[in-house]
């Protein structure tokens, strides 16, 4: 982790290398120095249904988002991608996630 500062003023937090993600922020970017860095969400009870989290690709390299089980939500994200993950059911750790991926091609 890099720093915590304000995005549209909402709180976000930078990251270089594969991390644990904390609730208490709804933005992270991203920037990962290797690929294949593992970002991994925290458990889905404890926060309410409906929560949304953006995590944004900055970096050149591609990295993976994991529920709190393991299981990959998603892998290969490139630089200058979006994904938010807003959650539908937080009955489990793992919790079920709607993605909603863009990429800005350059």
């Amino acid at each position: 982790m890099i720093t915590e500062a304000k995005f549209q003023g909402r709180s976000r937090e930078f990251f270089t290398t594969g991390s644990q993600l904390q609730w208490g922020y709804r933005t992270f970017l991203i920037s990962a120095t290797v690929a294949g860095n593992i970002f991994t969400l925290p458990d889905a009870r404890s926060v309410p249904k409906g929560y949304v989290v953006l995590v944004g690709g900055i970096g050149a390299n591609s990295f993976v988002v994991k529920d709190s089980a393991g299981n990959t939500l998603e892998a290969s994200h490139a630089q200058f991608s979006w994904t938010w993950f807003t959650l539908r059911d937080n009955s489990t750790q793992a919790g079920t996630w709607i993605l909603d991926s863009r990429t800005r091609l350059t």
